[in-house]
């Protein structure tokens, strides 16, 4: 490291600090981050009230959904060594650490093409690049947290796969399983596989074609250790993950879930002109499919030195880097595409994931390198453009698309009127055929007119950027190529400037303040309870950029947040079972993983009662004379429920029925009274008289008393799922599926201390190996530092 070096890399930092300035100037607002909002904070918010209030590891998640396993929730992050700072600071963390992620991406990718040998110029030129692109700045906007830090750290772990090939000494392989078992813990395991892919590809590469400082022959064997060692450092997470995809909606599926997120062949326009398919910043977005798993701009200029770098440079790792955008590209088209269906076929891992496109990063990661490669080839040799003809017929190839252009935006702006028009008319014929809430369709259609205007404009910004850049290209080809370090100053100003013309748009700041009067009533009732929240409630402090209509989902984290617990939640890995049953209160049925459950309307309350909901929070008035107003907040109410059941209950009256479901619908089930199996559990059921009182309770553990004159079932009002063990009078005891989704135990006439306590062998299992495996590297890098001081 030079001191060229540390002034490029504290250049880099100065740069996120000024790209991130708007979180120094207003401490009090957070960025605007949909799923940090809506998802991870409410998530951490929940773990740290577990932690405070219960004293105890939150392996189980009780706010939404009716309970949850957290243990085996990847996306929740649960063990990242990061959450400690959370703990102590709160959210305001998330500010920060986007800012240190967007430098660290750039940081990383410096150090590993330095390594590589490239200048520090084409190094710095690569790294704004990646760290600015919109593939990760648009992540900072939809709250992709976990993928930005897989995005972060993939340089990183390029760069110690590179030290491992060239020395191949044991502390080298540690480190990168090491390196990899970290990116495990930040949850997006279908962005870690398709990093995984990359660094596959790049080992390959790097064996076989490569063999250019490659140390031994055992490499593939080191290699193939190291990542499976990784797998078993975070065993503790990865096999309560593997156990929780039995149970969750998101199991193994077929090929047309798991290409759910395919980009269509038309999009890598966007590539380059970004505001072809609007905005979701504005709400104009119109491509069929969210705009921050398909976006991937990396400005103009990247582009040319891209492809200068393949057809003039000498660096081998062009190709690499060139086969990997191709192969990005045509796996992240999924269902439109050949590649993707044909590795489905053969790789079953595939089936648990529903996002070719998320493998798009690597194309960013790739353009960014091969960007600095060519500028390498640029910088070390200076009159190239002007001694070589076939480096001046590149000249005058740009030249001719500056004029292409030129001519594009004079027509552009002849033809706006007809434009508008035909536009118009293709976002009716789209709009018609879309199946979205009336609300969200009544905003999209007044505002059509406005969101097209919006895109044209964008559009018509689009190239004349990409005019002025050529001509600023083409000027300094004839002027400035021999001074190279005009030459960089110039380039590194354009891209900054290129890219942040998009990129800033994604870092919105929006208000720390969540609490409301709904929140402040529910808090003040200290039964414990649950609430159900109808579609489109309006609640201050939850708001969803670009649009005004309000997923219900994403109210039931927001309670949560607050410790109020919830049937529903805003989860991609929620329950099957559960999932069926909820669904069944509007007497909908479950369409698959993909489907969202909209509950409009209540059609069979007792489903309600019997998942423990005391409060009903909706916009519009409830006339059922079951549900009593308790608050009016500024046009939204909160009803009591007159029939909600206790979480814990006994039951004495049994139905025996293969189709649970039906019989839970029909108007003469009273879930007070029976309970339904699917199967026989051998025992018998008597009438009698009840006495429950529950002594202690949290989240891993329920103790209740309970005397009852006669032999029944005790049902407890949540989901079932393994790990969950029930002791009665100390003896353990069988825990039943109950009501299709629910759990429970049978009882004896008598008294009975019942103790319900999660104990997840899964997580028990995955302690031990992971202990046993950070004890064997721990005892390897005693024996490696032990060998260096002899």
């Amino acid at each position: 490291m030079t001191y060229r070096d540390f002034f490029l890399i504290g250049l880099l930092f100065l740069l996120s600090i000024l790209f991130f300035h708007k979180i120094l100037i207003s401490s009090e607002s957070l960025i605007y981050s949909f799923d940090v909002k809506h998802q991870y904070w409410p998530w951490k918010s929940m773990v740290f009230k577990i932690i405070r209030n219960y004293k105890e590891f939150p392996l189980w998640n009780p706010y939404t959904f009716s309970g949850s396993p957290f243990i085996g929730n990847p996306l929740v992050f649960i063990f990242h060594p990061l959450n400690i700072i959370y703990y102590f600071f709160g959210e305001i963390c998330f500010n920060y650490n986007f800012l240190l992620y967007n430098f660290l991406s750039g940081f990383f990718l410096y150090i590993f093409l330095r390594y590589l040998g490239l200048k520090s110029e084409s190094s710095f030129i690569s790294a704004i690049i990646y760290m600015f692109s919109t593939t990760l700045t648009i992540r900072i906007f939809s709250g992709h947290f976990g993928a930005i830090g897989v995005m972060t750290i993939l340089p990183l772990e390029f760069l110690v796969l590179e030290m491992s090939i060239r020395k191949n000494k044991i502390m080298n392989w540690l480190l990168f399983s090491i390196l990899l078992s970290f990116s495990f813990l930040l949850g997006h395991l279908e962005y870690i596989l398709y990093s995984l892919i990359g660094l596959f590809s790049y080992f390959i590469f790097r064996v076989t074609i490569l063999k250019k400082n490659t140390g031994k022959n055992n490499n593939i064997i080191f290699f193939t250790i190291s990542v499976f060692f990784s797998v078993l450092l975070v065993s503790f997470q990865i096999i309560p993950i593997l156990e929780l995809s039995r149970y969750s909606v998101r199991g193994e599926n077929n090929l047309g879930f798991s290409s759910s997120f395919s980009m269509p062949p038309y999009f890598p326009i966007s590539f380059i002109l970004p505001n072809f398919f609007g905005s979701s910043v504005n709400g104009s977005f119109w491509a069929p499919i969210v705009e921050w798993e398909v976006s991937a701009y990396v400005g103009i200029i990247p582009l040319y030195l891209s492809f200068l770098s393949l057809i003039l440079g000498k660096s081998s790792y062009r190709w690499f880097f060139g086969f990997l955008i191709i192969f990005s590209i045509l796996f992240s088209f999924g269902k439109y595409g050949f590649l993707f269906p044909l590795l489905f076929k053969i790789i079953p891992i595939f089936r648990f994931f529903r996002k070719p496109v998320a493998i798009i990063f690597l194309y960013t990661f790739s353009i960014s390198c091969l960007s600095g490669i060519g500028f390498d080839n640029l910088i070390r040799k200076r009159r190239l453009l002007s001694s070589s003809k076939k480096n001046r017929i590149i000249s005058e190839l740009l030249f001719l698309v500056t004029i292409i252009t030129f001519i594009v935006i004079v027509a552009f702006i002849l033809c706006k009127n007809y434009i508008i028009d035909i536009a118009s008319d293709v976002a009716m014929e789209r709009l018609s055929k879309m199946s979205l809430p009336e609300s969200r369709m009544d905003t999209l259609v007044s505002n059509s007119n406005i969101i097209i205007e919006s895109i044209y404009s964008g559009i018509l910004g689009d190239l004349f950027l990409i005019l002025v850049i050529n001509l600023f290209l083409v000027i300094f080809l004839i002027f400035g190529l021999s001074k190279g370090k005009i030459m960089f100053m110039f380039l590194v100003f354009l891209i900054v400037l290129n890219l942040w013309i998009y990129s800033i748009n994604y870092i919105q700041l929006d208000s720390k303040k969540m609490d409301n009067e709904l929140v402040s009533f529910l808090k003040q009732d200290s039964s414990l309870f649950r609430i159900f929240v109808f579609d489109n409630v309006k609640i201050e402090g939850l708001e969803f950029k670009g649009s005004e209509y309000i997923p219900d989902y994403l109210a039931y984290n927001y309670f949560g947040k607050f410790g109020i617990e919830t049937v529903w939640g805003y989860d991609s890995t929620k329950l099957l079972k559960y999932t069926e049953l909820f669904s069944k209160i509007s007497n909908n049925t479950f369409g698959g993983p993909e489907s969202r459950i909209i509950i409009d309307e209540i059609k069979n309350p007792q489903i309600l009662d019997l998942l423990n909901v005391k409060y009903i929070v909706t916009s519009e008035k409830l006339l059922d004379e079951r549900y009593e107003l308790k608050l009016n907040e500024s046009g939204s109410l909160i009803y009591e429920n007159k029939y909600w059941l206790p979480r814990i209950f006994p039951v004495h009256k049994k139905i025996v029925s293969n189709k649970p479901l039906e019989n839970i619908c029909k108007n003469d089930f009273s879930p007070s009274e029976t309970v339904i199996f699917e199967e026989e559990n051998g025992m018998g059921f008597n009438k009698g008289t009840d006495d429950l009182t529950i002594i202690e309770y949290s989240p891993n553990k329920i103790k209740i008393v309970v005397n009852t004159t006669s032999s029944g079932f005790l049902i407890f009002s949540q989901p079932y799922y393994p790990g969950w063990d029930a002791y009665d009078n100390g003896r353990k005891v069988e825990v039943h599926v109950a009501n299709h989704a629910l759990m429970g135990i049978n009882i004896g006439s008598g008294s009975h201390l019942v103790e319900f306590v999660y104990k997840p062998k899964s997580f028990k299992i995955g302690l031990l190996v992971s202990l046993f495996s950070w004890s064997l590297v721990s005892v390897l890098l005693l024996l490696i530092i032990n060998k260096l001081r002899t």
